[in-house]
């Protein structure tokens, strides 16, 4: 099944990553975030201090669901593999159709492998136990997460954003 899944998944057009920056109209607040899309959903890179302190890595879903709404416990076991890299089991916190890493440790380490990968696949269940697979081409994505990080650490925030 999962060959199935990435086969139709390589005939799928890639979308190129983009690096999108917001300043919040009313505090001034920068959040940046570099994105790569796959048919499957989107994986996010960056921060948004509006929502969340320091960095994230976010996985959206556009064909399930990984968590109800009133689901008491809203962790779910994800399986990741970057290249050829033995996969890894992981807690991930879901809400809807988006799912995050909430430690900035594990965050932190995983976003360092991002920027080295070519390959990020992402084996998650939605809430019916079916399972999801995601397959993000991570080729020359560094220096746009380079670019996100640096702008949520304060190293760097692009003169080109409007000011309120």
């Amino acid at each position: 099944m999962l060959a199935i899944a990435l086969a139709a998944a390589a005939l799928q057009p890639s979308q190129p990553a983009t690096l999108e920056v917001e300043r919040d109209a009313i505090t001034d607040r920068v959040s940046a975030a570099a994105v790569v899309r796959a048919p499957e959903g989107r994986l996010v890179i960056g921060c948004d201090p509006e929502e969340y302190p320091g960095l994230r890595i976010t996985v959206y879903s556009t064909r399930g669901w990984f968590a109800r709404p009133e689901f008491v416990s809203r962790s779910r076991r994800f399986t990741f593999r970057f290249d050829r890299a033995r996969p890894v089991r992981l807690t991930w916190e879901t809400e809807r159709r988006t799912a995050w890493i909430e430690s900035r440790r594990v965050a932190t380490a995983m976003i360092a492998r991002a920027r080295a990968a070519q390959r990020l696949a992402i084996r998650a269940k939605d809430v019916e136990g079916r399972e999801m697979n995601f397959l993000f081409d991570m080729a020359g994505t560094r220096p746009l997460i380079d670019q996100a990080v640096g702008i949520c650490n304060g190293a760097f925030v692009p003169t080109s954003l409007p000011r309120a």
